[in-house]
């Protein structure tokens, strides 16, 4: 596995010498955007790790997908739909406001990310912080509280409304018995890409909801994936995803030639390894991205 990595990691790199010869020589090889996404997939299409790409720029409509809808554990990628829940239930008084405060009880409990697990039960915490933990730390904690709040069958009943077809939510985060019994959390990358976009152009729940939503993924603190790479500059509204055996990111890029899209699952790839290749795959997407002539190679590649 490790050779395998690395041959991706040479071709990436190779294709990373091409476009900065391309920068070098006429201008007109900047419109080469299909031909440099090619060079993308032919490497993705020869290595062996299980990788699903899908972007899309916001200005002209351009995507380039490679295994958009094979399905991943979502791991806590599902927490940007949980977030959009969130929302709605404040927008449809299900939840009378941000400020409701929740209580943190035993059935909360939750290994792995977030701060809140070390809390001493019975403090309670607003809808407002519990939201931004789940989000910007990953709060797995905070992220069964809300989940207790709003219930499985609304969450999973609003996602279905948004026209999800894979994207769902058996159980809570860490619920490793009900993990172990079959029943996983799944999404796939033009599901988060499309929920992404929908948050984008201010359609998920509301325009102010929407904008409030991309500024609460601006704070992420994990940004060693799609982030780790791109010039400091360049702000990235994501959320990262990672579980046994699956590495994710999935974010809207605000870049210097337009904003875009972005999502990237992995399956089997150490974790190492897996978030230095979405690190990879998005600084080529970024450099392709930020070269491309305006109005031009709309068509998607798939």
């Amino acid at each position: 596995m490790k050779k395998k990595i690395l041959l991706l990691f040479s071709i990436i790199f190779m294709v990373a010498a091409v476009i900065i010869y391309v920068k070098s020589t006429t201008s007109a090889a900047h419109n080469e955007r299909r031909a440099q996404f090619y060079r993308i997939q032919s490497a993705l299409e020869n290595f062996d790790g299980d990788v699903a790409v899908y972007y899309k720029d916001m200005s002209d409509g351009f995507e380039f997908v490679f295994r958009p809808d094979k399905v991943y554990p979502s791991a806590s990628l599902v927490k940007i739909p949980i977030m959009a829940c969130v929302f709605s239930a404040v927008e449809e008084d299900k939840i009378p406001s941000f400020a409701k405060k929740i209580k943190y009880a035993g059935r909360h409990r939750a290994g792995g990310a977030g701060r809140l697990r070390r809390s001493r039960p019975g403090r309670k915490f607003s809808v407002e912080v519990l939201t931004y933990k789940m989000i910007v730390e990953s709060d797995n904690v905070a992220t069964n509280m809300l989940c207790d709040i709003l219930g499985l069958g609304y969450i999973n009943q609003k996602i279905f409304e948004w026209g999800l077809n894979v994207t769902d939510m058996k159980r809570w985060v860490m619920d490793l018995s009900r993990r172990d019994r079959g029943l996983e959390n799944f999404t796939t990358a033009r599901e988060m890409g499309w929920l992404l976009e929908r948050i984008y152009l201010g359609e998920l729940v509301s325009k102010e909801a929407s904008d409030q939503m991309i500024e609460i993924m601006k704070h992420q603190k994990h940004r060693n994936r799609i982030a780790r790479y791109l010039p400091t500059d360049v702000i990235v509204a994501n959320k990262t995803g990672l579980m046994r055996n699956v590495v994710h990111d999935a974010g809207i890029v605000h870049a210097e030639n337009g904003d875009y899209v972005l999502c990237v699952l992995t399956k089997d790839i150490p974790s190492s390894p897996a978030k230095r290749l979405i690190g990879e795959i998005s600084y080529i997407i970024y450099d392709i991205h930020k070269n491309k002539k305006e109005g031009t190679l709309s068509k998607a590649i798939q």
